[in-house]
Order: C-alpha cells, then structure tokens, then sequence
C-alpha cells in the first residue's frame, strides 16, 4: 500500500533437505525454490544471500544467478554480482567505502549493504526486548551505515501476533522523526554558487545544480581537481553537510576537503560515492567550499548541502 517493493531471502544452508549432502543435486532442489518465488509473486526487487553456515558447501553460483536474472532481470542480488555485504552484522561501514571494488582483478560496480536487527537477535523473541537499541546507538548507525554511502537494512523480528511489536515501531518512527528534523532546513539549497570550472562550459554542468534539490542534475567540473563554493546569504551556523557523487559516470572523487570561508577545515574524506553525511563542531560561516583534491577523471557532484541540526542526546 505504501509502495514498498519486495525483496526475497531464501536460505542456503538447508541442512534439513535430505539432498543437501549432494552439492549438485542440492543445487538443483535450491534453483528450484528461487524458481517458485521468483516466478509466481511478481516483480521482486532484491534478492537476498548470505553464507548462513554454508560456507564450506560448494555452489554452482554463476548457473544459480542465470536463473535469478530468467525470472527477475531487474532484481539485484545482494552478496552475489550487484551488492557486497559491508562484512558485519552491527550496520556499520568503514569510511571510506567504495562502491566500485575489485573482483579478481577487474573493477567492478558493486556498493555495499549494511544489516542489523533492531534487537539482539534477527527473530522475535519474548526475553530479548531489553536488547533494543536505543535512539543514540540507531542514530549512530544510520550515520555510519547511510551515511558512509550504502544501503541500510534494519531488521524487526514480527511476534506471534504476526505484527511488529509497537516499542520497536516507536523505536523506527522515533528514528525517522529525529532525521527530518536535523535534515529538514538545506541552508544551501538555491544559493549563491561559484565553481573553478565547468566541463565545457556548459550551463547543464554548472554549479548551481548542486544546490538545486534536483537529483537528476550535477555540477561537472572541467579537470580532476576542482572546487564548488556556496556563499549563504548571511552568516549561518552549520554542524552537518550531506555530500553526493554523480555516479552514472562512474566513481571519480578520491580525496576531498570541505573549508569554510576559505581557511577552515570543517572536514576531509576519501569517497564521496552516493552519500557521504559528515558532522562536525557547530560553525558559524558566510561560504563553505567543497575542494576536490583528487579524482580519476573530473568530478561531478550531485549535492552539496549544508544543515545545522542537533543529534539526540
């Protein structure tokens, strides 16, 4: 109803199957699973592996992803060809955090997905409930997870009812409320934009897209080190900056810093890639430059936004 899509966890590791113990036979009985959900429910968006204590089985993966792609081309598999598990169960990931990554020598698009469960456990469980995290440590995590540039996946466990337990609902809407109101008011948003350059001078590459709200639009600077500035129209205080690469070209930027007033270092990274959240001491500034010190090719950024919003205590 609400236009969430559907995304599919199978299991590998079925050790109940009485074929299990026969790689290729097991091979076939599991195609056979994702056959069924994949071709009788629809459109499904993600599919879901993992290890799951599987590790030292072998599998025919590459024929196991023929049959995902048959029956759902659009779906993207995760810790298979499109997305990389982050390598940790506490939604955490380190920074920086590429999104094209190297598989046996070659570069390949691949972002990572974090996951979590919002209790200590990934099932609803009546002794575990003192295991929730708190809005402190879920904050934490959105910010070290989605905003290190991957995707979040925080689990709820259903009870018994079949329904999700209403503190660990509180829990997700309390979570949801504090981001609007830290990332509500852009103090960049349509500003006053100077550039060091444009590819090919072009108005379509300028730098007032990166200010534009509009995520179909990007400043495309003319070399690989470059810089955007935003001047604010008084001076503003400013704890908080959500930066965004333009990635349909490809991963580019791979050192930047961001000055204020042109001297002082608010904060510096390593990958932009899809969104790189960044907090620092409140600071009051007239301009906040976004410097691109290196990059494989010249750099487009998507967003450069700017926010003075409190985290909860």
């Amino acid at each position: 109803e609400q236009g969430l899509k559907l995304g599919i966890y199978c299991s590998p590791w079925d050790r109940h199957e009485p074929c299990y113990a026969d790689p290729a036979a097991y091979d076939r009985f599991y195609m056979m699973q994702w056959m069924e959900l994949l071709g009788n429910y629809g459109e499904v968006a993600e599919v879901w592996f993992d290890g799951a204590g599987s590790q030292d089985h072998p599998f025919d993966w590459e024929r196991i992803h023929r049959v995902i792609y048959h029956h759902q081309p659009d779906a993207v598999c995760f810790n298979g060809p499109d997305v990389r598990w982050v390598g940790n169960e506490d939604g955490l990931a380190p920074n920086p955090c590429w999104n094209v990554v190297d598989d046996a020598g070659t570069p390949v698009y691949r972002p990572a997905e974090c996951d979590v469960p919002l209790r200590g456990g990934w099932f609803w469980h009546p002794d575990n409930e003192a295991t929730r995290k708190s809005p402190a440590h879920l904050w934490d995590i959105y910010h070290r997870s989605v905003g290190h540039g991957t995707n979040l996946l925080l689990n709820v466990g259903p009870d018994p009812r079949g329904l999700l337990p209403e503190a660990d609902v509180a829990a997700l809407v309390n979570l949801r409320r504090g981001l609007d109101r830290a990332y509500a008011d852009d103090l960049a948003l349509g500003r006053d934009v100077t550039t060091s350059s444009v590819a090919g001078g072009e108005p379509r590459f300028g730098g007032q897209n990166a200010v534009d709200g509009d995520p179909r639009t990007r400043w495309h600077a003319a070399e690989e080190s470059a810089w955007l500035e935003v001047r604010l129209p008084d001076r503003r205080e400013v704890d908080r900056a959500v930066l965004q690469e333009w990635l349909a070209d490809g991963e580019r930027v791979r050192r930047w810093r961001l000055v204020a007033d042109g001297e002082r270092e608010l904060a510096a990274g390593e990958s932009l890639g899809h969104k790189q959240i960044v907090r620092f001491a409140p600071a009051e500034v007239a301009s906040v430059r976004l410097m691109i010190e290196q990059a494989d090719q010249p750099a487009a950024v998507r967003a450069l936004q700017l926010f003075r919003g409190a985290d909860p205590s």
